[in-house]
């Protein structure tokens, strides 16, 4: 039977997904039509699985998001991006007209026993998470004639044109507002480059050490005339030059730090999600084992019960008549149901 906490999750996720997907999902998980209370801790669980992946019906939740369910091309096996977006996943950097840059991540991933590993787009019992900046915003899913529907849940219009513009860059559809880069990686540390300044030069901030690695700083400075890169460090006897220098280096040891205290709030929101789904999926297992376990005591009692009365039946029976037999376990079954 499943528990109090499964039975308000699940009808948590009918609320938003509707009546008829619990239908379908309870007769997916138990292989019959049946009712909820009749399901099994375990069948439970599937359910839940197959509800967090299903389309949301309500649109109450967030009147400005776009509608469920959108349409968007298909991801071309032509490209180099719509492979790796068919192949679980692309993490892509979407630079606006504007100047803005947003980092758009897309992954698919299933339940694989008590973690998660990767899955293709539109595989059974997977889910496909939009994020940006380590916050979800949105998801993917497959329907049954194979479009490729996307959700979103955000007030940012930027954000919604940087989602856009990597679908149709997966599918070899021309962007001509905003410009789509792969994320690629550092050719030192090798380490994952999501700035478009780092891509294009193809060494992180870091590694590259006099470049800033900001497209901000470095568009300003270049528009100026100026050098993107530190003067070299001038001659002892030069006080004013060292001067310069230290400032200079200083101001660039600034930026850097930027981006590392952005790359570490991305791990920390990332490292949150993944304990909070492990602490979640240990509580449901712990509530599944200790209903078992309760069920095997109550097995275990009924039959010491059962056997005791065997035996004083049979121990009676040699001394004693049928109407005292009768009255001894009389008593005894009356102790024994208290």
């Amino acid at each position: 039977m499943p528990t109090t906490r499964q039975i308000n999750f699940i009808q948590s996720l009918a609320t938003e997904r509707g009546s008829e997907a619990l239908r379908v999902a309870i007769a997916n998980a138990a292989g019959r039509p049946t009712a909820l209370q009749n399901l099994t801790s375990r069948e439970a669980s599937a359910v839940i699985e197959r509800l967090l992946v299903a389309p949301r019906t309500d649109r109450s939740a967030a009147p400005a998001a776009r509608q469920d369910g959108e349409a968007m091309p298909a991801p071309s096996t032509g490209t180099r991006a719509g492979r790796m977006l068919l192949a679980g996943g692309i993490e892509a950097t979407v630079t606006l007209a504007d100047g803005r840059h947003a980092t758009v991540s897309i992954r698919t991933r299933k339940r694989s026993g008590r973690g998660w590993t990767n899955a293709a787009l539109g595989e059974q019992d997977s889910r496909t998470n939009v994020s940006i900046l380590g916050q979800r915003i949105g998801w993917v899913t497959v329907d049954a004639d194979g479009r490729v529907l996307l959700t979103l849940r955000t007030r940012r219009q930027e954000y919604v044109t940087a989602v856009t513009a990597v679908f149709e860059y997966a599918a070899g559809l021309p962007t001509p507002g905003e410009r789509v880069q792969e994320a690629s990686r550092c050719g030192r540390c090798f380490r994952t480059l999501t700035d478009p300044v780092s891509i294009d030069r193809g060494i992180g901030p870091e590694c590259y050490g006099r470049d800033t690695g900001s497209q901000h700083i470095a568009a300003e400075r270049r528009a100026a005339g100026q050098d993107v890169r530190p003067e070299p460090a001038a001659p002892r006897t030069s006080l004013s030059a060292m001067a310069r220098f230290v400032e200079t280096n200083r101001a660039y040891n600034e930026a850097e730090r930027a981006v590392r205290e952005e790359a570490s709030m991305h791990a920390a929101f990332a490292q949150a999600e993944q304990a909070a789904e492990r602490a979640a999926y240990e509580r449901e297992m712990q509530e599944e084992r200790a209903a078992q376990a309760t069920t095997r005591r109550v097995d275990s009692s009924a039959t010491d019960v059962a056997r005791a009365r065997d035996l004083i039946a049979e121990a009676l029976d040699s001394y004693f008549g049928e109407p005292e037999l009768s009255f001894a376990l009389n008593i005894f079954d009356q102790l024994a149901a208290r």
